[in-house]
């Protein structure tokens, strides 16, 4: 039995989901691999570990002790998100204005099929300068 099959067939030891030709496998395979038998040993030690501390209670100001550790002014520096994307946003609105704008006065009596073509070279353009825009964000840490 290779090592795959082994921590597959430990995960169903510990799941207690074995039968017993599995049992017989793994045994034979953790008396030859040190390797196995070190990670069955770890979860083992890990399972009880944790099992015996099942009933633990957290003291009355657990809670009130953690919120006294967490640096309210660092979340309090940092800028909301809503006011970051407000140029995202816009310029978006004006793209999408000038597009239309564009296809009514340039193509408003093109044939359908010219149409979606020639939107989609224009959606490309936008494509590129919203790729330029993050580029532009990020050497500046400003967006993105």
């Amino acid at each position: 039995m290779d090592c795959k099959r082994a921590s597959s067939l430990i995960m169903d030891y510990f799941d207690r989901n074995m039968d017993a030709m599995g049992q017989r496998d793994l045994d034979l395979h953790l008396k030859q691999c040190s390797l196995c038998r070190r990670d069955f040993q770890w979860m083992k030690e890990a399972i009880e570990g944790v099992e015996s501390i099942q009933d633990w209670q957290a003291p009355e100001d657990f809670e009130i002790g953690i919120f006294k550790e967490i640096d309210l002014q660092y979340y309090r520096r940092q800028k909301p998100i809503y006011k970051s994307r407000v140029g995202m946003w816009a310029a978006a609105s004006l793209y999408f204005a000038f597009l239309s704008i564009f296809f009514y006065l340039k193509y408003g009596t093109m044939h359908w099929e010219t149409k979606i073509i020639a939107l989609m070279k224009f959606v490309d353009l936008g494509n590129r300068i919203y790729g330029l825009w993050g580029l532009i964000g990020k050497v500046f840490g400003k967006i993105g």
